[in-house]
């Protein structure tokens, strides 16, 4: 049956994946959980940067809602800071808890809707603290109206299902980025995405405030993509007929839109600003960059088309024309400043 799950009127609910810690203990300059035996996921290796080890490890802890950093071992811990030893199942922390509320994470996500529950509606809610996503959308025809996604060790949502409708969402403060996932004919509108890649996961591979990759048709307007300690939309891995406009993308510490070894992106109307870089064409093809205002972008040359020597094998893919091979892009009518 479509099932909606919405806010009451009034209300602002919020669904977290971490629990209140009480019962600490002192021990020297920290202070110690016993007993803390949970177990959360690994993320994959190929997305850490090696300067931030740490960020593959999923656990979470907030002191009055403030996060503190993880470290690798007890001797490494300070204020601010906190250690989970797996083999004595103890959780340290450098911050004393007397009087406040410490909260940590113990569950993975927070909703799945698999594909029995097409045209599902999530409105109105909150996700937090999840130590990979927020929410799984496995289904055709879900709407996510009005939610707020923040602090989640990954993502905010994952999507795997089609004909998707995001639209007045917020995604803060995501450990690697705020959405991502492979969803045919999806329409992100009206959202505000920023301050994702917390966990300083490398820019050049999956880190973004938003990041596609084999997708066919999806329509990203209207976004307001924005101080992403990474590239702010990010277009990859074999897709097609993107359409990309209206959006502001501004204040993102990588590229302020790329569209990357796919075809036929419509890139039109976008304000793209004080980025790393503005807008990038990565071994994509007949694709139309129009309209666009790009200003102050750290890059010298406002819009790049790259060719690198990938090549694609994949002959279906190679038969829609997705070759991976820069060529027939055109740019016209963009302004720079």
């Amino acid at each position: 049956k479509k099932l909606t799950l919405q806010a009451y009127p009034q209300e602002k609910p919020w669904l977290k994946g971490s629990i209140e810690v009480q019962g600490w203990v002192n021990d020297g300059s920290l202070w110690r959980k016993d007993g803390w035996n949970y177990s959360l996921p690994l993320l994959k290796e190929t997305l850490i940067d090696p300067s931030f080890p740490m960020a593959r490890y999923t656990d979470m802890v907030y002191v009055n809602g403030v996060s503190l950093k993880q470290v690798g071992n007890r001797a490494n811990v300070g204020p601010g800071e906190f250690y989970v030893d797996k083999g004595s199942d103890k959780l340290y922390i450098g911050n004393n808890p007397a009087g406040k509320t410490v909260e940590a994470t113990v569950v993975t996500s927070g909703i799945t809707i698999n594909n029995k529950s097409s045209n599902a509606v999530v409105r109105g809610l909150g996700f937090a603290h999840y130590a990979d996503k927020g929410v799984l959308v496995g289904a055709a025809g879900v709407r996510l109206e009005n939610n707020t996604f923040a602090w989640n060790g990954a993502s905010g949502v994952t999507f795997v299902g089609a004909d998707a409708v995001v639209s007045g969402n917020t995604f803060t403060y995501n450990g690697l980025t705020g959405i991502r996932g492979s969803a045919d004919r999806i329409l992100l509108e009206g959202n505000t995405i920023s301050f994702n890649n917390i966990e300083n996961f490398r820019n050049t591979w999956g880190a973004a405030g938003m990041k596609l990759i084999r997708t066919q048709g999806a329509i990203i307007r209207n976004n307001l993509v924005e101080n992403n300690h990474a590239t702010g939309i990010w277009i990859d891995g074999s897709s097609l007929n993107t359409t990309i406009v209206n959006n502001t993308s501004r204040n993102n510490d990588s590229i302020g839109i790329q569209y990357e070894i796919s075809h036929k992106g419509f890139i039109s109307g976008n304000e793209v600003s004080n980025n790393g870089a503005g807008i990038m064409l990565a071994d994509s093809s007949s694709s139309q960059v129009s309209n666009n205002i790009l200003r102050n972008n750290k890059f010298k040359d406002p819009i790049i088309e790259k060719d690198s020597p990938r090549v694609n094998k994949n002959r279906s893919e190679i038969a829609q024309g997705i070759t991976w091979i820069a060529r027939n892009n055109t740019v016209t009518n963009n302004s720079f400043f």
